[in-house]
C-alpha cells in the first residue's frame, strides 16, 4: 500500500474542489442542454413511462427508489410544480399560488395524479434512446439531459447557490424563446403565466449577449368595476414574485379605505382591489398608480449553467443555440435509425419468399443452415423465421413493401427544423 503525504492545505483544497463540483453540477446548477436540475430531470424521466394519469405517490416512489435517494417531500413538490407550470397534466389539488394571502397547499400525494402533457412528451419520447446516459446515485443509468429544443428550465423561475457560483433564471414562454432564437431578437421574448415582461425597463440585450442583466416583470393591472364598486383588477400567476400587499396597503386596510375580492378561477389568478364607498382621500386612478408600482419587480438575472464538469455564465442567445442545435443533431440520429430499421425490414420482406421456401422444404434446418443454403445474411433469416407461419406462407408482400417504402420516404423527408417548428406551434 502506498501512503501519500499531503499538506492539510492541499487536502482541503482538493476535497473542496470535488465537493464544489458535485454541488454545482449535480445539485444546484441546471445542465445546459435542458436547463434542468437533476431532481426535475429524474421526475420527468420516471413519468415518461406512464401514458395515463398516475398517482403522484407512485411517481415519487419510483423516483426515490431508482434515481433520487433523497426526501420524498422535495420530489412531490417537483411533481406539483410541474403540474402548475403546465409541463404535467394533473388531477386533484396540486396547489396554487395566490396573489394575496396564504397559497393553497397541495393535497397529499396519495390523493393526486399526474402525467406529462402530450406536447412535452412529443419533445422527449422519440429521442430519449439517443441522449447519453450516465450512472446515477443508485447505480441505475439515467439520461444526462432530456432532449428538448428549448431549455425547459427557462419556462419557470428558479435560483441556485452553488459552490462559488450562483444563478437566477428568468422565465419565458416556449414559443417566444423559439421566435427570439430564429430571429436573433431578444425583444421577441415574452413572459408566461399571465405576467408581462417590460422590455423598455429590462436589459434585454445584456441578457441576450452577456447572460447577465436586469429584467422587469409585471402583473397585468387594469382599472375595473364590479358590483361592489370601482377599483383595480390584478392578474398573473405569482410564480416569479409575490408582492407583500398587506404591508404596502396597511394604512388603507386599517382605515377601511380599500377591500379585496379574490377573482381566481381555474387557471386564471386574479385579485380585485376596490376603493371603499365614500373614500375621498384618493381616487381610483391613484389606487391604479400605486398598484402599478407595487406589482412590478426588477431583479438582476444570471444565467449560470453546468456543462457536466464545469459551470459558467452563458449568454441567452448562445444557450438557446446550443440546445436547439443539439436537438437537431439528435433528430438526425433518430432519422438515420428509423431509415436503417425500415430498410432492413424491406430486405426482410423482399427475401422472405426465398427464406420461407427453404425453411418449408427443409424443416430440420436451423437459421445458420438456411443462411448458408440461401446465401442470405443470418440476421435477415432470423427475422424472417421469427414471423408467424401465416406470414411465411404468404406469396405476395407488395402491399407491405409499399407501406415500408412510404415510411422510408417520410423519414428521409423529415427535417429537424420543421419537426421543431411543428411542435412549437402547439404552444401559445
Amino acid at each position: 500500500m502506498k501512503i501519500e503525504n499531503k499538506s492539510i492545505g492541499d487536502y482541503v483544497e482538493e476535497a473542496l474542489t470535488i465537493f464544489g463540483s458535485e454541488v454545482n453540477n449535480n445539485r444546484q446548477i441546471a445542465y445546459v442542454y435542458d436547463g434542468l436540475k437533476p431532481v426535475y430531470r429524474r421526475v420527468i424521466t420516471v413519468a415518461l413511462r406512464y401514458n395515463k394519469m398516475t398517482k403522484t405517490a407512485r411517481i415519487v416512489g419510483d423516483c426515490l427508489g431508482e434515481l433520487h435517494p433523497h426526501g420524498d417531500s422535495s420530489v412531490k413538490e417537483v411533481v406539483d410544480n410541474l403540474v402548475r407550470f403546465g409541463i404535467f397534466d394533473g388531477q386533484g389539488n396540486h396547489g396554487k399560488k395566490l396573489i394575496r394571502g396564504v397559497d393553497a397547499t397541495a393535497a397529499a400525494m396519495r390523493y393526486t395524479e399526474a402525467m406529462i402533457s402530450q406536447k412535452y412528451r412529443d419533445f422527449f419520447e422519440n429521442l430519449m434512446p439517443f441522449v447519453p446516459y450516465v450512472e446515477g446515485e443508485l447505480d441505475a443509468m439515467e439520461p444526462e439531459y432530456l432532449p428538448t429544443p428549448i431549455p425547459i428550465g427557462l419556462l419557470f423561475p428558479r435560483s441556485g447557490i452553488g459552490f462559488g457560483v450562483n444563478c437566477r433564471y428568468p422565465m419565458f414562454t416556449m414559443k417566444s424563446m423559439y421566435e427570439a432564437l430564429i430571429n436573433d431578437d431578444p425583444f421577441k421574448l415574452e413572459s408566461p403565466y399571465g405576467m408581462v415582461l417590460n422590455k423598455e425597463k429590462s436589459e434585454m440585450k445584456k441578457i441576450w449577449t452577456k447572460g447577465m442583466g436586469k429584467l422587469t416583470y409585471e402583473y397585468v393591472v387594469k382599472m375595473d368595476e364590479l358590483d361592489s364598486g370601482k377599483g383595480v383588477m390584478i392578474s398573473g400567476s405569482p410564480e416569479l414574485f409575490k408582492p407583500n400587499i398587506d404591508a404596502k396597503f396597511a394604512d388603507e386596510i386599517n382605515k377601511g379605505q380599500i377591500y379585496f375580492i379574490d377573482q381566481t378561477s381555474g387557471e386564471d389568478t386574479k385579485l380585485f382591489v376596490g376603493k371603499s364607498w365614500g373614500v375621498k382621500q384618493f381616487t381610483v386612478e391613484d389606487l391604479y398608480d400605486k398598484c402599478k408600482k407595487l406589482f412590478s419587480e426588477t431583479k438582476p438575472y444570471r444565467l449560470t449553467v453546468s456543462f457536466g464538469k464545469e459551470t459558467s455564465i452563458i449568454p441567452l442567445r448562445e444557450w438557446l443555440n446550443l440546445t436547439y442545435n443539439n436537438y437537431l443533431n439528435l433528430i438526425e440520429v433518430f432519422k438515420d435509425n428509423k431509415i436503417k430499421k425500415y430498410e432492413f425490414e424491406r430486405r426482410v420482406y423482399e427475401l422472405l419468399p426465398i427464406v420461407a421456401k427453404c425453411q418449408l422444404e427443409n424443416r430440420d434446418f436451423d437459421p445458420k443452415m438456411v443462411s448458408e443454403h440461401t446465401k442470405i445474411d443470418i440476421e435477415i433469416v432470423r427475422e424472417v423465421l421469427s414471423k408467424p407461419i401465416s406470414a411465411l406462407r404468404k406469396k405476395d408482400n407488395s402491399d407491405k413493401l409499399k407501406e415500408i417504402d412510404e415510411k422510408i420516404k417520410y423519414y428521409k423527408s423529415v427535417t429537424g427544423k420543421k419537426f421543431v417548428k411543428d411542435i412549437i406551434d402547439e404552444f401559445k
